[in-house]
């Protein structure tokens, strides 16, 4: 069972795309020439070893094939935190020809115009492009379904009925949505049915089937309770603030992250607490699911915005319930985190952590260490731990230019 999982930054194949400002960007991987600068110098730089990877170059091919997907949130001037997240793409072949298909989440369009839209604004509804033979992108949001206005943040395609075609869940400032693939081309909002309850600031997704049961499961994590025009309460400082208390995340009370267990049907039941995966003071960012301890049992892994929450790691115990483990693996961080990715970055057979962190710092590349004996293993006593060698790493590589360039 594939699950396919995509926020802002989006790889497939050799293809990437990139949201940029209020635009979407389709790079295409191209071969790149060799140029000679200076026809008089037969060879300006040693040759590198044969196995170095080759350079990859892509090529901005957005208008080509007919991507015109504009993001609509705010306007110039920003006034608010709720303005300057979102939103989330998810790249999935929805309707099995084949072809990766993408799906962009959009914002509300909301101005501080008593938060309605200008007139010469266009619909704010998310977009759907089918892969036209990989030449073209057609809009097929409206016979899809799927034209309903939110305040988008990101989405999540997986199969949640298990009947072959890849389903949506959005995450919203407000009320989440869960569509049905209907396998023709359509999708079915069946939300109010589906048992995804609660009108929170939600910020992303992740599915796993936790409990083993073949079917795929949800958490989410949410982010702050926010109000624009409330008093934030500030503790007193002689010193002038970093940025207004709108875009200052900790001044608001964090939102419980939330976990939906699938009954099968579409039916879930939300058991976030009971889990003890709650996350009550993290203002979360991001959410992944990856086996830490490897022993058969999807993990969770949480980023949360500073506060008085930290990031979080949590082990799946027996499908239900789950162990808090950030300290003993080393994931603790009073800075704040964005975004997750993982993947076996230095090719010892454990997954590693890259977290995005805020403007200024450099990303947390963690690196994960031994792995033996670790079923059914003891957080507080566990070989497993994750070390940040983000910092040491980019000063090495400082040191070693290819082509004029740091890799």
């Amino acid at each position: 069972m594939k699950t396919e999982v995509y926020r802002r930054k989006l790889f497939w194949a050799s293809t990437l795309l990139i949201l940029v400002g209020s635009g979407i960007v389709l790079l295409i991987n191209s071969t790149s020439p060799t140029v000679n600068l200076n026809q008089t110098q037969t060879r300006l730089k040693p040759k590198p070893p044969s196995d170095s990877p080759p350079l990859v170059n892509f090529t901005d091919t957005t208008l080509a094939m007919e991507i015109k997907f504009v993001h609509e949130q705010g306007e110039d001037q920003l006034s608010g935190i709720d303005e300057s997240l979102g939103s989330g793409v998810c790249a999935f072949d929805y309707d099995g020809d084949g072809w990766t298909d993408l799906f962009l989440v959009n914002g509300s369009g909301h101005t501080h115009y008593y938060g309605k839209h200008y007139w010469w604004q266009d619909t704010t509804t998310p977009a759907l492009l089918k892969n036209k033979n990989g030449k073209v992108f057609e809009d097929v949001t409206i016979k899809a379904g799927l034209v309903k206005e939110n305040w988008g943040m990101g989405c999540l395609s997986a199969d949640f009925d298990n009947d072959g075609d890849p389903d949506l869940f959005l995450t919203n400032l407000g009320s989440n949505q869960l569509y049905r693939n209907e396998g023709n081309g359509r999708f079915t909002d069946i939300t109010q049915d589906s048992g995804i309850v609660g009108d929170y600031w939600s910020t992303s997704a992740a599915a796993a089937d936790i409990n083993g049961d073949g079917l795929l499961d949800i958490y989410v994590g949410n982010y702050i309770k926010f109000n624009k025009g409330s008093k934030t309460f500030e503790s007193g400082s002689q010193f002038a603030p970093e940025k207004p208390p709108t875009f200052d995340a900790s001044l608001y009370d964090a939102q419980p992250s939330q976990l939906y267990l699938n009954l099968g049907g579409l039916k879930f039941r939300e058991m976030a607490n009971e889990a003890g995966v709650a996350v009550a003071d993290g203002r979360t960012l991001d959410v992944h699911s990856q086996d830490i301890n490897v022993d058969g049992k999807p993990d969770l892994v949480v980023t949360n915005d500073r506060g008085t929450g930290s990031n979080m790691a949590f082990l799946n115990q027996d499908g239900l319930h789950f162990q808090a483990s950030s300290t003993a693996f080393g994931l603790q961080s009073p800075r704040g985190s964005r975004g997750i990715a993982s993947g076996d970055i230095n090719n010892d057979g454990d997954e590693d952590l890259v977290f995005a962190n805020p403007q200024g710092e450099s990303l947390a590349l963690l690196i994960q260490g031994t792995t033996t004996s670790l079923q059914n293993s003891n957080p507080a006593s566990s070989p497993i731990q994750f070390a940040d060698l983000s910092r040491k790493l980019v000063s090495a590589t400082r040191k070693k230019l290819d082509n004029g360039r740091f890799v």
